[in-house]
Parts: structure tokens; C-alpha cells; sequence
């Protein structure tokens, strides 16, 4: 059930970001048991070719930059929050 309303709320934010910036959005998902489940704000075989075809310099993430990321946010509040407290 979890799995299920995160994966729905995923792909919200997914239709969200597609609309609000005019960006072509895929989002791949593949469930411990192997399922595929897919979003695509246009047709996605279109979006996985101009991303194949691509071969400029592009910004590329994954969980280690994500988790990293959060951190230093976290540490810039707490940072943040215990100047004004002092």
C-alpha cells in the first residue's frame, strides 16, 4: 500500500514538473518483484530517443548525489537555525 501511494505521488510530481517547466518527463519504475510501471508526459519511446541520441555534457544524479545533497541542506539549516538561537 505504501509502495503504492509513493509510487502515485511520484508520478504527480512527474506530471507537476512536466507542466510547470514545459519539459518532457519518463519516469521508469521497477518494482522488487520486477514490475514495470512508466509515466511519460508525451510519448515515451520518443523521450528514450532523444535521450539515447543525446551525446552532449548533461547533468546526471543518482542516489549517493541525491543523499548527499540532503545532508549539506540539512547541515545549512541546522546551521542556520542555531545562529539565530546565539
Amino acid at each position: 500500500m505504501i509502495v503504492t501511494v509513493k509510487k502515485q505521488g511520484l508520478m504527480k510530481k512527474a506530471y507537476e514538473l512536466s507542466v510547470l517547466c514545459d519539459c518532457e518527463i519518463a519516469l521508469i519504475i521497477f518494482n522488487s518483484s520486477g514490475k514495470l510501471v512508466q509515466y511519460a508526459s508525451t510519448e515515451i519511446d520518443k523521450i528514450l530517443l532523444k535521450y539515447t541520441d543525446y551525446n552532449e555534457p548533461h547533468e546526471s544524479k543518482n542516489n549517493m548525489d541525491v543523499s548527499l545533497f540532503s545532508l549539506f541542506v540539512s547541515l545549512l539549516l541546522l546551521n542556520e537555525s542555531s545562529r539565530r538561537k546565539g
